[in-house]
């Protein structure tokens, strides 16, 4: 996708440029001009990787994601989440949250009876939570969702304040996979 698009950016460069002039001077400012596109989608990409390392490293040295999990649903559709991790960092974790998303067996995007938008729920963690310890063992979100057919839940976005008043959050689903524990689809 990102490749199609700079290859479009290229060409419209190119005709943007061969419709002005002829000129040997026009083609060599087009080339220039070319040049210097490429050139800042290649600083983007190499500065987009660098963010997302750095990104990675903040987030593998404070959070592990060791299970996370639907219940089945109750007699009534309603469906618990249960989300178990560990707080890797040397501070103390004042509020956690978790962005989830359900899922049914067919491996297909659901919504609650009650939902609106996109189904997304936001569960929230109040500390404090030490360094080296887990939460989420003895702990659990009743009825998030109301839908029998729900099978499983993925997490889409994770906020973390600590009790120095500092921040961390990410929506990067690479990110989150690499944290720990991911839930494999279903196969068929």
């Amino acid at each position: 996708m990102k490749k199609s698009i700079l290859m479009m950016m290229v060409l419209m460069a190119y005709l943007l440029y061969g419709c002005v002039g002829q000129g040997q001077n026009d083609r060599k400012e087009q080339q220039i001009y070319v040049d210097s596109v490429l050139a800042q989608y290649k600083l983007q990409d190499s500065l987009k990787l660098i963010q997302d390392s750095l990104e990675l490293k903040t987030f593998k040295n404070s959070i592990k994601i060791i299970k996370y999990y639907t219940s089945k649903p109750n007699s009534a559709g309603g469906v618990d989440c249960n989300v178990i991790w560990k707080n890797l960092s040397k501070k103390t974790v004042k509020y956690a949250k978790f962005t989830v998303i359900p899922y049914n067996a067919v491996n297909d995007f659901v919504k609650g009876k009650h939902d609106y938008g996109d189904g997304s729920h936001i569960l929230g963690v109040t500390g404090p939570i030490k360094p080296n310890q887990t939460y989420g063992h003895e702990h659990h979100w009743e009825c998030i969702w109301y839908n029998s057919t729900i099978d499983y839940m993925k997490i889409f976005g994770i906020e973390i304040e600590y009790t120095d008043g500092s921040k961390i959050s990410t929506s990067n689903i690479d990110i989150i996979k690499k944290l720990g524990y991911v839930r494999p689809p279903n196969k068929f």
